[in-house]
């Protein structure tokens, strides 16, 4: 059984990154990233990343893909070598439980991270609790409507069809989705019929979350035609939200 509550973030003060990397009791950093202002990042790949990110890196066939991907996996271990005090190529980096992406070497700092890219932005979180983040682009012509009835509840559906923009709202929703199922560890297709997405509180007997009492979901907009959504076990106390025009200057 899962109790989930999910809310809404309308006003994001996007601050310019700290000079100290420190998440204290309770923190949660938000970062974004633009990929066009951060490509000077792709030359660095090849003395950061491990053997495995450069062999999934070869994977992706079309070359913005590519460079996206680059760019996302060097943001990552740049912050999270920040917060670890830790040479960011040194870090090491496996699938946990439920393939739960985690730091091996992150000593006692108990660093939870989760990352996702869509466009032109990449979206990374870091926290002591448990976390998901997802980000989406708003395609206009992605037709939505063919995932309604395989991903979402009726009750859901009426919400989408019945509002004043609804495509608006399906990927506010969908965005939910997806963040909850980064932060339970669960498949993009497990479930997520069950994992609830309409504002409020909702009691789920369908989904197991695990060692975690309770899942706070918090969607807001990350940039003109995008939507972020955060998952997190922990209310948090002070979320920090960062733009960063240029990592490797701190800009």
């Amino acid at each position: 059984m899962a109790v989930i509550e999910c809310s809404m973030i309308n006003e994001i003060n996007w601050s310019k990154p700290p000079l100290n990397f420190e998440l204290g009791n309770g923190g949660l950093h938000i970062w974004r990233i633009k990929c066009a202002l951060n490509a000077e990042l792709i030359q660095k790949a090849g003395e950061l990343l491990s053997k495995q990110e450069l062999e999934r890196w070869r994977n992706y066939y079309f070359e913005n893909d590519r460079d996206r991907f680059l760019i996302s996996r060097v943001v990552l271990r740049l912050l999270a070598g920040g917060y670890l005090k830790t040479p960011a190529a040194d870090l090491v980096f496996l699938e946990g439980e439920n393939k739960r992406p985690l730091i091996l070497n992150k000593g006692e700092g108990n660093l939870n991270f989760s990352l996702s890219h869509s466009g032109e932005w990449i979206l990374v979180a870091f926290s002591k609790s448990t976390i998901g983040v997802d980000v989406e682009k708003m395609e206009t012509g992605f037709y939505y409507e063919d995932v309604l009835p395989v991903c979402f509840s009726n009750k859901e559906i009426i919400h989408i069809q019945s509002s004043k923009e609804p495509r608006s709202i399906f990927y506010i929703y969908w965005t939910r989705k997806e963040a909850l199922a980064k932060a339970m560890g669960k498949g993009i297709n497990d479930d997520m019929l069950f994992y609830p997405c309409l504002d409020g509180l909702h009691v789920v007997s369908e989904i197991n979350t695990g060692t975690q009492n309770k899942m706070f979901v918090y969607s807001f907009p990350l940039a003109v035609g995008y939507w972020g959504c955060l998952a997190t076990s922990s209310p948090p106390i002070n979320p920090l939200f960062y733009d960063v025009t240029s990592i490797l200057y701190g800009a």
